[in-house]
């Protein structure tokens, strides 16, 4: 068997054996993308005042949600590492579009930002970190503290590499290995950890989007609210189902917590 076809058979097995583990706990997936679809019916009802804006932040909403689905597939498949660096870019995607949309005058800059060198250095002054995740917004702060997470696994540091790669050291030689999957058998917290991590740092970021469609949402509120109540009461309710094996476990797993990213 080719390398190509072993790894992804075993990816297969391990989507498999992940979505058996977490059980109806996977379902919060469906539930983040029907929020998402939900959305989108409330907000095109009433479209956004400024077009250009809302167009913006339309794009990097669903993007929000490709980032959702191929992150969570990358998890089930024992990519976990990997799945942090997709969160990143979704967690980013939401923050870009709260900053334009507090900002509109920042839409053409986030459009041309990759015309010209001049216009990147303009683009990256005005969506520095610092300014993307305002201390003083709850949900942003909280936010940024899934995006710094997230970062370690970005860069080419111990941190991205300490799930897969482990050293033996015998008499003569040091041995490196690196292993393609991050689902030890020992470790009953994952992929629970990892994937309620990354579920709530999606419901935060489903609530800064509802305040980014404000206006839009204004005639249809108490619609999205019900549905938001529903996603929040079922992810508390996994958070708790899941808290005392990840607590058991937290020497052997991730450090990511499970909770405080804003989501409550």
């Amino acid at each position: 068997m080719d390398e190509l076809t072993e790894v992804s058979t075993a990816e297969e097995n391990n989507r498999q054996r992940s979505m058996q583990v977490l059980g109806d706990t996977v379902s919060l997936v469906q539930d983040l993308c029907d929020a998402h679809s939900k959305l989108v019916d409330l907000v095109e009802a009433a479209p956004a005042s400024d077009i250009k804006v809302g167009t913006i932040a339309g794009s990097l909403f669903m993007g929000v949600r490709y980032e959702l689905v191929t992150g969570a597939l990358s998890l089930l498949r024992g990519h976990i590492t990997d799945s942090m660096q997709i969160l990143r870019r979704a967690v980013e995607m939401a923050a870009f579009a709260y900053r334009i949309h507090a900002d509109p005058t920042l839409a053409d800059l986030w459009i041309k930002g990759e015309n010209d060198e001049q216009s990147f250095k303009r683009y990256r002054k005005k969506f520095s970190a610092k300014k993307l995740f305002p201390k003083e917004h709850p949900i942003l702060s909280a936010l940024y503290e899934r995006y710094s997470h997230c970062s370690k696994a970005v860069h080419s540091s111990l941190a991205s590499l300490a799930r897969r790669s482990s050293i033996e050291e015998t008499d003569d030689k040091v041995l490196v290995n690196h292993d393609y999957f991050e689902l030890k058998e020992e470790d009953k917290s994952e992929p629970a950890r990892a994937f309620l991590f990354m579920i709530d740092a999606h419901y935060g970021i489903l609530r800064l989007f509802t305040e980014v469609f404000e206006k839009q949402l204004a005639p249809s509120r108490n619609q999205w609210d019900i549905r938001m109540t529903s996603v929040a009461a079922k992810l508390e309710g996994n958070k708790l189902r899941w808290k005392p094996i990840i607590l058991a476990d937290r020497g052997t797993g991730s450090e990511a917590p499970t909770g405080g990213d804003g989501s409550a």
